[in-house]
Parts: structure tokens; sequence; C-alpha cells
């Protein structure tokens, strides 16, 4: 009998130890209920990138503002209607917004031929771009597109910004100059000795 209770007293100081050697639970500790701030809720997944539809992307160019860059989104039609509640009697419409590169370069081909391994004017009547979309990628490009091109119109008829027609060229200045109040770059007034009336992009700490 001794050497079975001398048994179970070895099984027991075993067990002892055991429980001993086990780490101490760790112990949740919340702030008093007035200091208790919860958790704030998780971020929100961020949107899909937008991306051209299929029928945009098959045809390699667009003219509808919702292919822009958000700030050409919202500013275009603001300054549309202040523009044109100034001209009653002019009409205006966005025409090129995204442009594919291999589009680009069907443009940059106008007035153009290839010859001795590069691409030559030969009618600057017909060049309607110096971007060829490859070498040097428009503001057209990138989707969404970070500029557009607009035309003013006069009973349906187009007035085409040329340096040829002070009278329409200053129109063009005119808006862009109400584009540059809301940080958007207008080709009629930008930096360049060349200009492009209609074209309007994003500023360029943005792209």
């Amino acid at each position: 009998m001794s050497g079975i209770f001398q048994i179970l007293r070895i099984v027991f100081s075993f067990i002892r130890i055991v429980e001993k050697s086990k780490p101490e639970p760790k112990r949740i500790v919340r702030p008093a209920e007035d200091e208790y701030v919860p958790k704030p809720p998780p971020e929100p997944a961020p949107e899909p990138k937008r991306g051209p539809s299929p029928e945009t992307l098959k045809a390699g160019w667009s003219k509808s503002i919702e292919d822009c860059h958000d700030n050409l989104r919202q500013v275009f039609p603001i300054v549309q209607a202040r523009f044109l509640a100034k001209h009653p009697d002019l009409t205006m419409r966005c025409d090129y917004t995204w442009r594919s590169p291999e589009f680009q370069h069907k443009l940059f081909e106008k007035g153009r031929a290839f010859a001795d391994g590069e691409w030559k004017i030969f009618d600057k009547s017909q060049v309607v771009t110096y971007v060829d979309g490859t070498v040097k990628r428009s503001h057209h490009n990138p989707y969404p597109s970070q500029a557009l091109d607009f035309i003013i119109f006069r009973n349906k008829k187009p007035l085409w910004g040329t340096k040829d027609k002070p009278e329409n060229f200053a129109l063009y200045v005119e808006i862009g100059k109400m584009f540059e109040e809301h940080g958007l770059i207008s080709g009629a007034t930008w930096k360049y000795n060349w200009k492009d009336a209609g074209h309007l992009q994003v500023a360029y700490s943005i792209v």
C-alpha cells in the first residue's frame, strides 16, 4: 500500500511542477469606461480604376468628357456655363478627350511623310499635332485623359482659334483665362510660343 502512495506522491509532485512552469495568461487591461476610445471603422476599399469602355477602346479615341481626369470633368461645365452666359450667341462642345497612343500617331502622320528614317513635314497646313504618342506622349494618351480639346461655334459654324483669325483667337484666350482661375492649363494662354487654342489640360503638378 505504501508503494502506491509513494507513486501517487510522485505523480502529484510532477503535476505541480508542470503547472508552475506554465506562463501566466496575459491580462487584458481596458481603460476606464469614460476613457475608452473605440477603434475607428476600417477604411473603405479603394474604388476600382476607371477604364475606357470596350467601344472606346476599340475606336482608340473618345469625345466624351466622362473619359477625362476629374479636374477636367468638374471644371469644364462650370466655365462653359459662365462663358456662354456672357456670349449667348455662341455654343461650344468637347472634341477629342482620350486618345490611344496608336491613334495619336495617326494624327501625327497627317501632313508628314516618313523619309530617311524619320517623319518629315511636307504640308504644314495638314499638321494637327507635334506629339507622336510613342517617343513623346500627349496628355490625351493616359486614361483617364489629362487633356481635352474643345471647339467654339457661332451659328453652328466652328470658330477656329488660329492666329490668322484674331477675333476667334481672342475668344479662346478669354475662356482660357477662366480655366486658369481653376488651376487648369489652356493652350491659348500657356507659356509656349506656339498656341493650341482649343486645348485644355490639368496642371503639371497633378500629372
